[in-house]
């Protein structure tokens, strides 16, 4: 179990055609648990071994580097690749 898997699980399967549909289902989530159950679930369904804590501790390493690198009032080109992962997706969701 790592953070990596939950990074990898973000950059390669949620962009994938396998992970279109459950994009779908993310964006319609209605709480933060709901969709926290959701990706842990899938994640681990599809081979990405990490827990609750290693998605979170991600989350919250992204929101510090988003938070901190966004006074510009641009995102730079780390934050960029977050959202293309779909990592900064969740954390902009949460504001």
């Amino acid at each position: 179990m790592s953070q990596k898997a939950y990074v990898d699980f973000h950059e390669t399967y949620l962009p994938s055609s396998a992970g279109a549909d459950l994009v779908a289902k993310l964006k319609a989530t209605k709480s933060d648990e709901e969709y926290d159950a959701i990706v842990l679930k899938a994640g681990n369904a599809a081979g990405f071994d990490f827990t609750a804590d290693e998605a979170k501790a991600v989350m919250k390493n992204s929101q510090a580097t988003l938070e901190r690198e966004g006074a510009a009032g641009e995102l730079s080109e780390r934050q960029l690749d977050a959202t293309v992962g779909g990592v900064a997706t969740y954390l902009l969701r949460r504001r």
